[in-house]
């Protein structure tokens, strides 16, 4: 039940005795009850016989009387209220208790001498007697031990409603410990999702790196292509071709009208770069052939060009 509805809805009477359907608040209400009527009753009666002693004692007010019975009654209250203090904060009260068994015990010979002494006035006989010194004497032992039931009822009580609000700071904790694991695996998703995103920009990047690689390469082969990459080894006939060419040339003694390796490629049907290099390795074997000596370097100290 909401504050809301408690305020303007009531529960009915035998709803509060049953504690709303709850058997520890409805048992623990009707021992508060049953605990209160007990001690008001047995507080009146030895209320009554105390002040009757205070009286007859003659050495005060009478109007006195009334505040001898509180003594002890209040007394022993006071005493099981501290020694229930103490224990609700982890303490022993030694001396509270002994308090609280001392005014009982005390309560009890009041109301003993009480009897007695009515017997002895003549209000009442000695059967009167016995039966007053037994009955009496339960008036201050009554609030004594529904006093004490009373503190234990009390304390169950307390540890009931502070196991119940652990339990409602725990389900607290709980709940928030849930909404933050929430918030962590919907940080962990994007950071995934993140992840996966870099991973293939990463797969990207190494296929156009690789792609990249590939022109270079490529690009390197067609550097080459244009001079030693695209050399083949010539064939025996324009080899032989192109010694005999050579050869001619080195026994007419033609050394300023060599011909030259464009010219040689150009007669044996192939490009100018070929000739060149035919003649650059053909030549010192030509004229080793032919037993001539390589011809002398130019006066600035370089061969004759090719």
């Amino acid at each position: 039940m909401t504050t809301y509805e408690y305020h303007h809805n009531p529960p009915s009477l035998w709803g509060w005795f049953s504690g709303q359907g709850d058997p520890v608040l409805a048992t623990s209400r009707l021992t508060v009850i049953l605990s209160t009527i007990v001690i008001f009753s047995a507080g009146i009666l030895g209320f009554t016989a105390l002040r009757d002693l205070f009286i007859s004692i003659g050495l005060f007010h009478p109007i006195l009387g009334y505040l001898f019975p509180i003594l002890f009654d209040a007394a022993e209250i006071a005493f099981a209220v501290s020694a229930l203090n103490a224990q609700l904060q982890g303490e022993e009260d030694g001396f509270a208790w002994s308090m609280v068994v001392l005014f009982t015990l005390l309560g009890i010979l009041a109301n003993i001498a009480h009897a007695i002494f009515a017997g002895v006035s003549g209000h009442i006989n000695s059967g009167q007697v016995v039966l007053a010194v037994i009955f009496t004497s339960l008036f201050p032992l009554s609030v004594a031990l529904v006093t004490h039931n009373l503190k234990n009822s009390i304390k169950r009580q307390i540890k009931r409603n502070a196991a119940i609000k652990t339990l409602i700071h725990m389900m607290d904790d709980i709940r928030q410990a849930k909404s933050q694991l929430d918030i962590l695996a919907a940080q962990q998703a994007q950071t995934e999702a993140e992840r996966s995103a870099l991973a293939e920009q990463k797969a990207q990047l190494e296929q156009e790196i690789s792609a990249l690689k590939k022109e270079r390469r490529a690009a390197k082969r067609g550097t080459q292509g244009s001079g030693e990459a695209n050399y083949t080894e010539p064939s025996p006939d324009s080899e032989r071709q192109a010694y005999d060419i050579l050869a001619e040339q080195v026994r007419q003694g033609k050394r300023n009208q060599e011909i030259n390796g464009t010219q040689l490629g150009r007669e044996i049907g192939t490009s100018a770069s070929f000739g060149r290099r035919l003649k650059n390795r053909l030549l010192p074997q030509v004229r080793q052939d032919l037993d001539i000596p390589e011809p002398e370097p130019s006066s600035n100290g370089s061969k004759p060009t090719n």
